[in-house]
């Protein structure tokens, strides 16, 4: 009898050590997609507590309440479905170091046309709809445009113009947008003329729609129509080829590349955080050349082409590439910045240069240069921009990036993706990110890295190092 009851009280204690394990892990996934704690009647704990439901399976029920059908829209509206929806893509949103569009105190009109968020979007789209390949956010040409709730509310600017006012936007009021104008002083007036661009939506996330119709202008420069832009089609595949991202990344506003001083680094830079998770430099020793010829010290210095030798060459990629401030502001204008993509000339016929006034004009073959995961040299060359999305999406690193960012979400434990080939091999953490590494190059579905993580013994633990 006493055996009986010790029985009965030790199965009882370890079915409550159970529950209470299993419903932490939905407790947790809930606070982090909806930010809100479980109501005390809830039928998910109730369903976990009688094991009709596992937790991983319950924390992947919630996320699919923020699913997106195939016209890329919240299948079932409601407010918690907007509210994960939300969280998921302010996660998305956190992955790109530069975000703010607004440099001077008189374009603040900038962001009603730009949105800075549009390469989230399509990471929020690839993890929350199933036909969606993870690849194309790396190869696809379409643009995705916000929708939101209630956008028809949305008349005064984002920001604030310098007199501190919000000032009406959609180009009834006094204030116009305005192409050209003035250049450099008040007696030196261009050709100008005004028009109405389609603005950005504002109001609560619902979904997101594809671009259908692009929004083109002709650039004025010295008062001359010198080509079409436009504020919203990719100059090439992959997130990394929209307006947004090139104008909040390239540098160098309204001047052109000379191939010494003035080269996108920041956008190599940046792409290599952005997508691979790396720092520069991210080259061995052995790997890095000096120029010697070279009178540029960042050139001919070996300590500095450790992270020249990928910029300098991947930066010609965008080489014909200008970011372009469209017009000048006045008491009764906006003005927004766009990116203008110069014709080639012929190609250059060397690999490096200090300088050449017409390096912009030159068409180049640059390089992807650098030690990928495994600690292998990859030395790709890209002939055409439009190859780039492709020859990212064979590689490891990007999956890893990915799936590493969406590890540390939700379990907490840090990895250093810089010093990831010098981890010993049957490392419990490096073998499970591997694993999430590759189920996402394969299957393209990141939904599944969520999935992985929700079972493993990792999202209940903190602070775990590289062992």
């Amino acid at each position: 009898m006493l055996y009986t009851i010790l029985s009965l009280f030790i199965f009882s204690a370890a079915q409550a050590e159970f529950d209470q394990f299993n419903i932490a892990i939905y407790e947790k996934c809930h606070k982090q997609l909806t930010n809100r704690r479980i109501k005390r009647n809830s039928n998910v704990v109730e369903q976990i507590k009688s094991q009709k439901l596992t937790s991983p399976q319950a924390c992947l029920n919630l996320m699919d309440k923020a699913s997106l059908n195939k016209d890329l829209l919240l299948k079932n509206q409601t407010s918690e479905s907007i509210v994960i929806l939300k969280n998921i893509h302010l996660l998305h949103s956190s992955w790109f170091k530069v975000f703010n569009l607004n440099r001077e105190t008189q374009d603040h009109g900038v962001t009603n046309v730009i949105d800075s968020n549009q390469m989230s979007y399509q990471f929020t789209a690839a993890l929350l709809n199933s036909d969606i390949a993870y690849s194309s956010i790396f190869t696809s040409e379409d643009t995705l445009s916000a929708k939101r709730k209630d956008s028809h509310r949305n008349i005064f600017s984002n920001d604030k113009d310098i007199q501190g006012r919000r000032s009406k936007i959609d180009g009834t009021g006094m204030r116009k947008w305005q192409v050209g104008g003035i250049k450099d002083n008040p007696d030196d007036y261009g050709d100008v003329y005004f028009f109405r661009p389609r603005l950005v939506e504002f109001g609560p996330l619902v979904g997101f729609q594809k671009v259908e119709e692009h929004l083109y202008f002709t650039r004025l420069q010295n008062g001359k129509h010198i080509g079409k832009s436009s504020l919203t089609k990719n100059i090439f595949p992959g997130v990394f080829g929209s307006i947004p991202y090139l104008i909040l990344n390239l540098g160098h506003d309204n001047q052109t590349t000379d191939g010494g001083n003035k080269i996108h680094r920041r956008f190599a830079s940046n792409f290599f955080s952005d997508f691979l998770c790396r720092d520069l430099p991210v080259l061995l020793p052995e790997d890095i050349r000096p120029v010697k010829s070279s009178k540029l010290t960042f050139r001919n210095k070996k300590t500095c082409m450790g992270c020249h030798q990928t910029m300098d060459q991947f930066a010609k990629l965008t080489a014909n590439l200008e970011p372009f401030n469209a017009g000048e502001v006045h008491t009764n204008a906006y003005t927004f910045r766009s990116i203008y993509r110069h014709k080639f000339i012929n190609n250059a016929k060397y690999k490096y240069t200090d300088s050449d006034k017409d390096f912009y004009r030159k068409k180049h073959v640059s390089k992807l240069y650098f030690r990928d995961l495994h600690g292998k040299l990859i030395d790709k060359e890209i002939k055409s921009y439009n190859q780039l999305g492709e020859m990212i999406s064979s590689i490891d690193d990007p999956y890893l990036c990915t799936a590493s960012r969406y590890f540390t979400f939700l379990t907490g434990i840090d990895v250093d993706i810089n010093n990831f080939s010098k981890v010993p091999k049957n490392n419990s953490l490096k073998d499970f990110l591997l694993k999430l590494t590759q189920d996402l190059k394969k299957n393209q579905n990141p939904i599944n890295i969520f999935k992985m993580v929700f079972s493993s013994n990792f999202y209940l633990q903190r602070d775990i190092a590289h062992e």
